[in-house]
């Protein structure tokens, strides 16, 4: 009798739990809300994108 194997999927097709919850912010409104605002004046190194990223 063969042994059958399950083919696994590769995990690089998946999203992560981090991708799923960004992926419906839309990049445009995020720069957009920080230039009406007036908080990317006041930004050093992050972009206001990689700062809301960085707090999810």
């Amino acid at each position: 009798m063969k042994k059958t194997t399950k083919r696994r999927t590769p995990t690089y097709e998946k999203l992560t739990v981090p991708a799923q919850v960004r992926n419906p912010i839309p990049g445009h409104f995020v720069s957009k809300l920080a230039r009406e605002t007036g908080v990317d004046a006041m930004t050093r190194t992050f972009t206001a994108w990689s700062h809301v990223v960085a707090l999810l």
